[in-house]
């Protein structure tokens, strides 16, 4: 079974479209008085396509959903369908961001935010 799913990919169309994530950035952090560095306090989710070698675009994206997960929760936190461009404003208490792209029914591809504190009070 696995060797066949191997072949499977080897020998998959170079022309197969993909939908990925860019997301930016993938680190927030907080300074030793829990403000936020930078002033930065959320994070750019976009869906790009690819054909094959082709240039990633946002055009002819179909259907497909983003999810956001908190601290590796199965509770969502942020759902957004076929919008290929949104912001996230994280929490100070949160830990983690778990960005998941869905398509039809099989999670495509996952993009983990961290949030991380320097010091303490």
């Amino acid at each position: 079974m696995r060797l066949t799913h191997i072949k499977k990919l080897l020998t998959a169309p170079k022309n197969a479209e993909q939908l990925f994530l860019v997301v930016t950035p993938t680190s927030l952090s907080l300074d030793k008085d829990y403000d936020w560095k930078d002033g930065r306090d959320t994070f750019t989710v976009e869906v790009w396509k690819q054909k094959g070698d082709d240039e990633p675009t946002k055009k002819d994206m179909g259907d497909y959903s983003v999810h956001v997960f908190k601290n590796g929760s199965s509770t969502e936190s942020v759902i957004k369908r076929n919008t290929n461009s949104f912001s996230v404003t994280a929490s100070r208490s949160d830990k983690s961001y778990d960005v998941r792209l869905k398509v039809g029914e099989a999670y495509v591809h996952t993009v983990t935010v961290s949030v991380t504190k320097d010091g303490t009070n």
